[in-house]
């Protein structure tokens, strides 16, 4: 009938007691996985996990917004270029004023 018994590598048997924090990095056609090893325990305190994923989350917020501040908008360029544009046409009639 085809069906195998599972085999001892599946890992069925066995308690799985690995943890991983997946890292998840976004671009504009990509998405990578990025699973990080946690250190196991046992028992590990959930006050203490609650507040390891809010400094994390912090973190990465904070990252964001940084990475945001040093990257412009499209919009922001586009504006700062017709300021310059219009600072330029100025500082030619000047120009233009001082040569006559």
């Amino acid at each position: 009938n085809g069906e195998h018994p599972p085999s001892s590598h599946s890992g069925r048997g066995r308690s799985n007691k690995k943890r991983y924090l997946i890292l998840t990095y976004v671009v504009e056609f990509d998405k990578v996985h990025y699973p990080l090893r946690l250190k196991n325990e046992e028992n590990p305190e959930p006050e203490r996990l609650i507040k390891t994923i809010v400094l994390l989350r912090e973190k990465l917020t904070a990252a964001q917004e940084a990475q945001q501040d040093s990257q412009p908008s499209f919009a922001k360029l586009k504006a700062d270029l017709l300021r310059f544009q219009q600072e330029n046409k100025k500082l030619k009639r000047v120009l233009e004023h001082r040569r006559e």
